[in-house]
């Protein structure tokens, strides 16, 4: 069809790739070296690296005999070029999901139909201490463009492109499903009233304030000296946010739900702070918008729990709303029961009562990641981008992002702004059967 209104059409070689589910985040299958070895790569926003698993990483701790891994000397066109004493020069990576140890190489790779010669770019994984349980085979880094280095080999290797970079591509979207597959494009057409990130290394946008339906909360960016950002980050499982600012907003959750509020005044000796009621209801999920054992009713947790509201403004004050309905924020999963529910924000359980159960929880994650120019930040994980397709641009000055709610489904549909639901391969809450990941927005300096 037509492009939207006051939209650009997408470039020369546009080309969209599936993206598979792994629960905790999506993966893309990219091709790596000649002939070609197929990897399937953790798609992150987060960073702008191109990791691949180097089957030397099978004989040293950290990787499994059953994942896909890639070997140079099988590659006519790889190249480690780039060597000190004789040893290839080595990066060592800080994720919030652990450590990952990598060598800095060169070779062919391509994602759908963009290819790019990843010149002093490609790092083999060769050691990796990760919290991840599912099969790890690297990471496509999605991240804005930096700064031009001075050009010199130094510089080159201590900078190196990313594969959007590489490949020329200058926008991208993110589409991706719940309970279903995703759909990662490249080239795609330039999206009217963008956002101007504020974040030089990561995409980043200000944050001013949280609201539930329309009223503001106080004590989560709202006063002078309480700036914040934004971070929509597809590497991050939750999101990630001050620990302060969430026990407010659980506080205020809890208030404007008749349910847990009730719970509050009935038995307000059992603590002062409403969180506590809040996370005691979510875990009983199933008793109030389900059957034990059954799939939970979207209808039921919306008609129950607040909306809540993040207004995000750009660099040059443009502004949007996003709105995440109950079921856009609460993850579902499988867990141990304990003598004692453990608390969401700090105790510890007790004895374990040996059987597991459904049950759901806020989908954030308590992170305290402050920057000296922009404030606290919330990382933006998989509920933002279930919600709405993300559109990057990274060839705008500044670069730029756009959210658009619509449905996402598949690489034959191109409508970025068409209204109504999702696919119904979106629908259901945010599974859970391994630890949340964390980007290295976590550890990073901002």
């Amino acid at each position: 069809g037509a492009p939207a209104e006051g939209s650009a059409p997408a470039g020369a070689g546009a080309t969209c790739v599936p993206l598979a589910n792994r629960g905790s985040h999506y993966t893309v299958r990219a091709a790596v070296g000649t002939p070609p070895k197929a990897l399937d790569l953790l798609v992150d926003t987060g960073s702008d690296a191109l990791i691949v698993n180097s089957c030397q990483c099978r004989q040293e701790k950290g990787c499994n005999d059953d994942e896909k891994c890639f070997s140079p000397h099988k590659s006519s066109s790889f190249n480690q070029s780039h060597e000190f004493k004789g040893h290839a020069h080595k990066a060592t990576m800080l994720f919030g999901s652990g450590l990952i140890e990598s060598r800095i190489a060169s070779d062919v790779v391509r994602v759908g139909d963009a290819s790019a010669d990843m010149t002093s770019g490609l790092f083999l994984l060769v050691s990796r201490k990760l919290n991840i349980d599912d099969k790890f085979e690297g990471i496509l880094g999605l991240g804005p463009p930096h700064e031009a280095p001075e050009a010199s080999n130094a510089s080159r290797l201590l900078d190196p492109y990313g594969f959007l970079e590489a490949a020329g591509v200058d926008r991208f979207s993110l589409c991706l499903n719940r309970g279903g597959r995703g759909f990662l494009r490249l080239r795609t057409a330039r999206q009217p009233a963008p956002l101007g990130s504020v974040a030089k290394a990561h995409w980043g946008l200000t944050l001013q304030g949280v609201s539930i339906g329309d009223w503001r909360l106080r004590g989560i960016c709202t006063a002078p000296d309480e700036r914040c950002a934004a971070m929509p980050d597809s590497g991050t499982t939750l999101i990630s946010a001050p620990k302060e600012q969430l026990k407010v907003l659980f506080d205020h959750l809890c208030e404007h739900w008749p349910r847990c509020n009730a719970s509050f005044l009935e038995n307000p000796y059992q603590t002062k702070n409403r969180w506590f009621h809040l996370e005691r209801l979510l875990l009983d999920c199933h008793d109030w918008a389900g059957l034990p054992g059954m799939e939970l009713n979207a209808s039921a947790i919306n008609a129950e729990l607040p909306h809540l509201r993040f207004t995000l403004v750009g660099s040059g004050g443009e502004r949007q709303r996003l709105l995440l309905r109950g079921e856009d924020y609460l993850a579902h999963m499988l867990t141990a029961t304990y003598l004692t529910s453990a608390h969401w924000l700090g105790s510890q359980p007790l004895a374990y009562q040996g059987k597991k159960r459904k049950i759901c929880s806020p989908a954030f994650h308590p992170m305290n990641t402050t920057s000296s120019n922009l404030g606290a930040i919330w990382i933006m994980g998989l509920p933002i981008l279930h919600k709405y397709q993300v559109s990057f641009d990274r060839g705008s000055q500044p670069p730029s992002l756009s959210f658009a709610e619509g449905p996402c489904d598949g690489c034959d549909e191109v409508r970025l702004h068409a209204g109504g639901p999702r696919s119904a391969g979106g629908r259901g809450l945010l599974w859970l059967d391994e630890p949340p990941r964390l980007s290295p927005l976590a550890l990073e300096g901002l």
